[in-house]
């Protein structure tokens, strides 16, 4: 009888707890209506997530077009803004100013970095992945913001940019000193394949071995890129080793 009482108990009391299981649950009814949770909507700060709510803080990959007035879409699309929207921008030009994005047709809005900054030129670089929240009003930059490349240099990810042009025809050592002067350094060989790799015009002022500061295999020589050793073809990630004290051109690389 006390068990009969105790059901009804349980039968007439809203539903207040949360349902967990250390065990995988199976819902077997014979429809697709018995076989589902519904109701299940968080009203109070305390209630548990449900699963449209963590699929509502999904991370959009978002390719962009356009210098500084950028447009993009997303996909499944959305039809407005909602405050946590998560987009991880992917410029196709660098800014040259402050800039703002419209998803598939919603207006316009500004892209801020510390909440009320706007960006300055530079800060978007082709190819590299920004991440934006929307507040509500405004998208904002969200993690580490990497400075835009001095003059000569273009970027390379969002941590390293390096110089468009090679520099003239020095030794090894000439070469290092002349990236330190500039407040750089001579690329290693991932960075100088990467960028020439990446980057059309990169490839294009490639005419013959440059140095990397990368071991050479050999004793008494330093590594040089540019070339394929047996062709003599430029290549991006060809290459071969001179003595340090014959003169070849050389591309720096700096920390953003």
């Amino acid at each position: 009888m006390r068990a009969i009482g105790l059901l009804l108990t349980l039968m007439v009391l809203p539903a207040l707890g949360q349902w967990g299981s250390s065990d995988r649950i199976v819902l077997v009814g014979d429809s697709a209506a018995d076989r589902q949770v519904i109701g299940a909507i968080p009203l109070e700060g305390t209630d548990g997530a449900t699963v449209e709510s963590t699929r509502s803080r999904v991370v959009h990959r978002a390719p962009a077009s356009g210098v500084n007035v950028l447009s993009a879409s997303v996909s499944p699309p959305i039809a407005a803004l909602q405050a946590g929207l998560q987009v991880d921008l992917i410029p196709s030009q660098t800014n040259t100013g402050p800039v703002t994005l419209s998803l598939n047709g919603t207006s316009p809005a500004q892209v801020l970095w510390r909440g009320t900054l706007p960006l300055d030129s530079g800060d978007l670089s082709p190819g590299i992945p920004v991440p934006l929240v929307y507040d509500g009003a405004s998208f904002q930059w969200v993690g580490e913001r990497a400075g835009a490349c001095p003059p000569g240099f273009i970027p390379l990810s969002r941590e390293v940019c390096i110089q468009a042009l090679p520099n003239d025809s020095s030794t090894f050592w000439q070469a290092v000193l002349q990236c330190g002067d500039m407040d750089a350094r001579l690329c290693t060989f991932s960075e100088w394949t990467a960028g020439c790799s990446m980057t059309g015009e990169f490839f294009s002022t490639v005419e013959g071995y440059e140095w990397v500061d990368h071991a050479a295999n050999d004793q008494d020589k330093a590594k040089v890129l540019g070339l394929n050793s047996v062709t003599l073809v430029v290549s991006c990630d060809g290459g071969s080793h001179r003595i340090p004290s014959v003169e070849v051109r050389s591309r720096c690389c700096k920390t953003r």
